[in-house]
């Protein structure tokens, strides 16, 4: 996803980890890439599917997964709901890239 402008990015509220490192990295991230960032929340895996949907309201290009519980067991959690969105998803874990997604970080930043 070379060209990608717009990521979704999917995060949960309930994990302070996240939440911690998140503002500190990715939109310092995504300025030096030159990419715009929107922050999905999900808290429960019936927000996962509204959230890919928000993403794909948003025009988004790809799928950022930032790791949690909620999304990563079992680990086609996430990689089913991407597909059906058409959105090349970013990983934390392999687990899921092999559960059926696309692309993994060092894949999609070259």
């Amino acid at each position: 996803m070379p060209k990608a402008t717009r990521i979704a990015v999917l995060v949960s509220p309930s994990n302070d980890v996240s939440l911690a490192l998140f503002p500190l990295e990715g939109p310092p991230v995504a300025r030096q890439l030159e990419v715009q960032l929107q922050v999905l929340e999900a808290r429960t895996t019936d927000e996962i599917e509204r959230a890919t949907d928000a993403a794909v309201a948003a025009k988004a290009d790809a799928l950022w997964v930032l790791g949690d519980s909620i999304f990563n067991n079992p680990p086609q959690r996430i990689p089913d709901p991407a597909a059906r969105a058409k959105l090349p998803p970013i990983y934390l874990l392999r687990d899921q890239d092999t559960a059926g997604g696309s692309s993994s970080p060092r894949n999609f930043c070259g």
